[in-house]
């Protein structure tokens, strides 16, 4: 390639925000810089933080810098990279490697055959570069999505207006490990047709979606094109009507088929567009459909399904907050049905562009925010979200004999919370709200003495310790108990007082709630890269060995050995051996040995 690769030395200010955020909202980063950032992908590392790639607006024509950025588990900047010339440069996708450092695709001005390039880089695990290559002719090329694949390269989507049939083609690269390209595809015809992300699928082929103008209702229609190992095309679909829709983010499911997210204009004007979440099986054809939004500009970037089958989204949204643009998150149910929804953003716009759930249930976002800064007019927007989410929207649950509430549990996926609202002065402010943190107790310490008079239930959507989203009919008989601290009661009536000094708790007893059998799930996500869950059920005290082994027999981790207590269990792996470090991609089998009970099953990395 030509000309080199300049690191500068980039100034941000690392301002953290768990004081002023919402209730479901862990923590916020703002990094601020002398001009505008933007966050575009975002990923967590092996070691708990996580990685963010985007770009920097110098302020100047034609000299923007690809912008790299690694945090801690609680978002403070443990450092950041810029990459660029004295062009236009900037990054669009990140993941980690298998080697602990960062692969990067986006696109050049500054390097390469001219008039933008497609850009990948590759970094040690402290960002500093290992290599670099570009990937384009004497036309506009530019790279949105990146991934590594089993055998150790790279898989690249984006658009080419260098090569194919012209007028703008989505552009599928294959590299070795080393960034050299195996081969190129290109998909499209004589309009503009575009590619935003690009998924291995557990055959070996690739998943991609974007848009295509060429082909399909009219106008542009979002894009999902399926090919083999070789990017040759094994089918496409095209989703959409005579308005223009696209494509930006695609995911296969653990179904065998895909979940796609973008934008769908039903007006045909470009100002009012709704978030568009799309399932369909594993030939493509359309299982459902659902939108999002309404009557002003909303957009969906970045889709993932979740540990509990359902899927959560990020973009932006102006229905919803009826001015200024805020970052939205969506969490649905595994029919795309909305189970909650939250905006965060201030008085100008902000935007959400990647989403990923996280090892703790909760889910991180990146994109930026226009809220005035320091420095600049728009900063790289982190913000970290809780698994156990606290809608607004409380239910008021009737308690159905002095002592027990029945919850039907038909649609609940998770936990329950309980909101215990004060009598003493009737201000609806001071309800106190009691989460399940464990299987057996909610608990919250409080100055006052409080009066209970009524409790409202909701759930909450994330795996919990208590993982009731097992139970998926019938009822749940809940028994209130109060404790002082020292001495444990049942509530003798409902309404009922309850006296919290400081040391005192709520306890909410689950009566009946453990497995039946000895199970092993499916991990989830499968395929997975760098993280995957495994899940298991113990209807009894076992002694319990999980161990991870390759297609040879050999083992590789040992995540559990130990005594553990009836209930519904999960752990983590992370994709390492037994030495902490990281295993290459290919099949894995899983095992459980509890008591007598043994079994086995498959799941895939994918790098």
């Amino acid at each position: 390639m030509k000309g080199i690769i300049t690191i500068l030395s980039f100034l941000l200010f690392n301002v953290v925000l768990a004081q002023e955020v919402n209730v479901d909202t862990v923590w916020t980063t703002i990094f601020d810089g002398w001009n505008s950032e933007y966050g575009k992908s975002v990923q967590q590392t092996t070691d708990g933080g996580y990685i963010v790639a985007g770009y920097i607006e110098s302020g100047g024509y034609y000299e923007d810098y690809l912008l790299l950025i690694k945090t801690d588990a609680e978002g403070n900047e443990a450092w950041n990279h810029t990459f660029g010339g004295s062009g236009y440069d900037g990054g669009h996708s990140v993941q980690q490697a298998t080697d602990g450092g960062y692969i990067i695709t986006g696109y050049t001005y500054s390097f390469g055959n001219g008039n933008g390039d497609v850009w990948l880089i590759k970094t040690d695990s402290t960002g500093n570069e290992a290599w670099n290559h570009t990937f384009g002719g004497s036309g506009y090329d530019e790279g949105h999505s990146v991934q590594q694949t089993e055998d150790g390269g790279y898989i690249i989507t984006g658009y080419t207006w260098s090569f194919g049939n012209g007028n703008g083609d989505v552009w599928l690269i294959k590299t070795d490990s080393t960034g050299n390209e195996a081969w190129t595809q290109t998909f499209g015809g004589g309009e503009n047709d575009k590619g935003y992300s690009v998924q291995q699928t557990t055959d070996g082929g690739y998943i991609i979606t974007g848009y295509t103008s060429s082909y399909g209702n009219g106008g542009a229609d979002v894009w999902l094109i399926k090919t083999d190992a070789d990017g040759d095309t094994l089918w496409t679909q095209t989703y959409g009507g005579s308005n223009d829709d696209e494509g930006y983010s695609v995911q296969q499911t653990t179904d065998g088929g895909y979940i796609l997210t973008g934008n769908i204009y039903p007006s045909g004007n470009w100002w009012e567009s709704d978030v568009w979440l799309i399932k369909t099986d594993a030939d493509g054809d359309t299982l459902w459909t659902q939108t999002y939004g309404g009557g002003s500009r909303n957009t969906g970037y970045s889709v993932q399904q979740t540990t509990d089958g359902g899927y959560i989204l990020t973009g932006g949204t102006v229905s919803v907050t009826f001015g200024t643009a805020d970052v939205w998150l969506i969490k649905t149910d595994s029919q795309g049905q909305e189970e909650w929804t939250q905006t965060f953003g201030g008085g100008e716009n902000d935007t959400g562009y990647s989403v990923q759930q996280t090892t703790d249930g909760g889910y991180i976002i990146t994109g930026y925010t226009e809220n005035p800064g320091m420095w600049g007019d728009k900063d790289v927007w982190l913000l970290k979200v809780a698994a156990n989410y606290i809608p607004s929207d409380f239910s008021l649950l009737e308690p159905t004999n002095n002592s027990q509430f029945t919850i039907d549990t038909s649609n609940y996926n998770s936990a329950i919370i309980f909101t215990c609202e004060p009598s003493n002065d009737g201000d609806d402010n001071d309800e106190l709200t009691y989460l399940m943190r464990t299987q057996s107790e909610i608990f919250q310490d409080y100055d006052a003495e409080q009066d209970c008079t009524a409790f409202y239930v909701s759930t909450l959507d994330i795996l919990d310790d208590l993982q009731a989203h097992d139970v998926t009919s019938g009822s749940l008989e809940w028994t209130i108990y109060v404790t002082d601290g020292t001495d444990t009661v049942e509530a003798e009536n409902a309404p009922f007082t309850l006296d919290i000094d400081g040391s005192a708790a709520l306890n909410v007893m689950l009566e009946g709630l453990l497995p039946e059998i000895f199970a092993l799930h499916q991990n989830y996500p499968n395929p997975f890269n760098p993280i995957t869950t495994l899940r298991y059920d113990l209807p009894e005290n076992s002694l319990v060995n999980i161990i991870i082994y390759d297609m040879l027999g050999r083992n590789i981790k040992t995540l559990i050995n130990q005594t553990q207590d009836a209930g519904y269990k999960s752990v983590i792996w992370d994709a390492t051996n037994d030495y902490g470090k990281p295993v290459s991609a290919g099949v894995y089998l899983y095992q459980i040995q509890a008591g007598e009970f043994v079994q086995t099953k498959k799941m895939v990395l994918l790098k």
